[in-house]
């Protein structure tokens, strides 16, 4: 229909609605024409709204090809204008009745063409287009989004004009250098009449390297927006991207021996739980996912620890360093040892990145950092996972193949990536509902001949249990706390593994151990008898579900002989490493789940290179804290993790379990 001036109604009730496109009676075979002081529009019906100043009609609004706004504007939606066709928008408004001039014909594209005597055509909907909120993009998007020159251009800051040599100088004022929207509209204005008047390419250029401005103007240019402000860069994007930026630094120093001693205890770590593959950081380091980054720095300062020699450094870069250190340290004159170059690396991922200062000076992913604190108070976030997932694609495309030669080959590129991922869902015990068995054909692919060399060496695994019904040993099992569910038990230990582990296979064994399930008996479960069933059995795995206090969904737990855990007690948290998971059956006949634990103690001693404090475990001769519990006492999953602090008699296959210290890992967090 044609239609004149609208309004909007705060309070409206709705009596007839017609469903989207078919449905209405005035829109397929016709619109309605209404009076307009200055034109006259089109519009659908999609309602009629009684309001308290009389019945209306809630139109949404069509558009000519004159009326698009500035950013879908073009010379083909232009052209096609002409021919009559239309954009439907998602604005509505309402109308009197007296307004309505009379129907029109409209066609939609995607609904059967009735006659061939349509006015008009519709086939593409405009979405919000007002106004922008926030688009966090990182290097170099953002700032084409912001009109800016890229970030290796002189004054290539999307939020201040900080000059290229002063990227990472501290000194440098941000806030009195800081862009100004209006402030750069009128330098745009400007190059835009330099553009008009014809100006040589050598005076733009001039005018754009004096002001950092892009010579062609942002996409998001014709939206309500401010281009400083609304486009911060990505939190996520730029401590991976040093990361990144560290890694090769630190892996292109290495000897060949070196790379293999590496490897050798970044295959055997022990990782966190839940974490199940990362890729080979030396071999696979250029197509390494911002999330493989951020894991590896968590266990980057003691894979070093335990690997690193001064003997695994290139002669020319150990010479280098040594040089590098003493010009960057005053108050050291000597010229530092292999040893403390091997301790200076360690503590560049612990702490900044002094010995590669030339790999890092003027990094712009180092300048963006003085802006994290404004965009944080902007927005109340740094959290951006979108263009962390766009930036993982990138790189990889563009590690693929550096030189395409013109050709299209991002169907190739996603293919790769796709079957690269694909392995590694599946080797991860993965499943593919459209094929039941595909988990049975993969179970012994990292054994395959052909392909062992490639995975052995692709990917960090850590030992887990399939999720297989015939590793279950026991699931006649029940709990004393009604949020604790589903329990089930894996992988009996035999009379070897349990004479191995000094376990007691009866109470009678160990009194201490037979004391402390009376205890636990007593104070969790409220049973006080003397225990007539003598008898326990182990187990290397148990898994459970945990309600919240409403019966609802709360977690899985998956818990490993070995595992350290976070305990919550009245005061502060404890850590606990489990020693073993046992069943003992009551005098009731009922079986029940427990754990042995050894108690982590903090020593007052911190690491002078890794900087984590060293954590002391229980052992034998203690027994000031119990250490049998139900297996209610881990109510949550686990969110911490400790790396045995090795000595010379520890191996990369093996630690020396006599040497009873950790470390805390304080670099431990739940990544993106």
């Amino acid at each position: 229909m044609y239609f004149g001036p609208g309004i909007e109604a705060d309070i409206k009730s709705e009596f007839w609605h017609g469903d989207i496109w078919q449905e209405s009676p005035l829109f397929g075979q016709s619109s309605i024409q209404i009076n307009q002081d200055k034109g006259t529009r089109i519009g659908r019906i999609i309602a009629i709204v009684s309001t308290p100043n009389g019945t209306k009609l809630k139109i949404q609004l069509l558009y000519y090809g004159t009326e698009l706004p500035g950013n879908f504007t073009s010379s083909l939606r232009i052209k096609r204008a002409q021919n009559g066709e239309l954009w439907l928008s998602e604005i509505s408004v309402l109308i009197d009745l007296q307004n309505v001039i009379g129907p029109v014909d409209v066609w939609l594209r995607d609904t059967p063409k009735l006659s061939d005597n349509y006015q008009f055509c519709i086939r593409e909907i405009l979405y919000s287009h007002e106004a922008l909120g926030v688009v966090t993009a990182d290097l170099p998007q953002g700032n084409d989004l912001a009109s800016t020159k890229r970030h290796g251009g002189n004054k290539g800051c999307r939020s201040c004009l900080v000059p290229k040599e002063q990227l990472t100088d501290s000194s440098f004022d941000i806030k009195l250098n800081a862009r100004y929207h209006h402030i750069t509209d009128e330098k745009i204005e400007e190059l835009n009449t330099l553009v008009q008047e014809s100006a040589s390419q050598k005076t733009i250029s001039k005018y754009c390297t004096k002001h950092g401005l892009r010579k062609h103007p942002s996409i998001l240019d014709q939206l309500t927006w401010n281009r400083h402000l609304q486009v911060p860069q990505d939190a996520y994007h730029a401590v991976a991207g040093k990361i990144q930026r560290l890694m090769e630094c630190t892996f292109s120093i290495l000897k060949p021996d070196g790379e293999v001693a590496f490897i050798n205890y970044w295959k055997n770590l022990e990782t966190p739980a839940g974490w199940y593959k990362l890729p080979n950081p030396i071999k696979h380091r250029n197509s390494f996912m911002f999330s493989d980054c951020l894991r590896l720095a968590m266990i980057m300062p003691f894979l070093l620890q335990r690997s690193l020699k001064a003997l695994h450094i290139k002669d020319l870069e150990l010479t280098s360093l040594q040089k590098r250190l003493v010009d960057s340290t005053k108050s050291r004159p000597k010229m530092p040892s292999p040893i403390q170059i091997v301790n200076a690396i360690i503590s560049c991922w612990v702490t900044i990145a002094k010995l590669f200062s030339d790999n890092f000076e003027n990094l712009p992913n180092l300048h963006i950092n003085k802006h994290h604190v404004q965009n944080a108070r902007n927005f109340g976030t740094l959290v951006n996972t979108a263009v962390a997932v766009k930036e993982m694609m990138h790189k990889i495309f563009k590690g693929s193949v550096p030189k395409m030669n013109q050709k299209n080959i991002e169907l190739d590129l996603i293919r790769h990536h796709n079957t690269l991922q694909t392995i590694r869902y599946l080797t991860d015990g993965g499943v593919d509902n459209r094929f039941p068995c595909i988990k049975q054909g993969f179970q012994k692919l990292t054994i395959d001949p052909l392909l062992h060399s490639i995975l052995s060496d692709w990917y960090m695994t850590q030992i887990i249990q399939k999720e297989d019904i015939t590793d279950i040993s026991n699931t006649n099992v029940v709990s004393c706390d009604s949020r604790v569910t589903n329990i089930k038990l894996y992988k009996k230990l035999s009379k070897i593994e349990i004479q191995q582990y000094n376990l007691p296979v009866r109470l009678d064994e160990n009194s201490q151990f037979a004391h402390d399930i009376l205890i636990a008996y007593d104070i969790y479960m409220q049973k006080k008898a003397a225990l007539i069933y003598r008898r326990v059995e182990f187990y290397n795995q148990i898994k459970y579900t945990l309600l919240d206090d409403d019966g609802r969904f709360n977690s899985h737990l998956n818990l490993h002989v070995g595992d350290i855990v976070q305990i919550q007690e009245e005061e502060n948290l404890s850590y606990a490493k489990i020693r073993a998971l046992f069943t003992h059956k009551y005098n009731n006949g009922l079986v029940y789940a427990f754990i042995w634990i050894n108690w982590l103690r903090k020593t007052s001693t911190t690491d002078p290179i890794i900087q984590c404090p060293i954590y002391e475990v229980q052992t034998a001769e203690n027994t000031r804290w119990y250490r049998v519990y139900p297996i209610s006492l881990i109510d949550n999953l686990p969110k911490v993790h400790f790396v045995h602090c090795c000595c010379s008699t520890c191996t990369a296959n093996s630690h020396d379990l006599s040497n009873n210290h950790y470390f805390k890992n304080e670099f431990y967090y739940v990544e993106i």
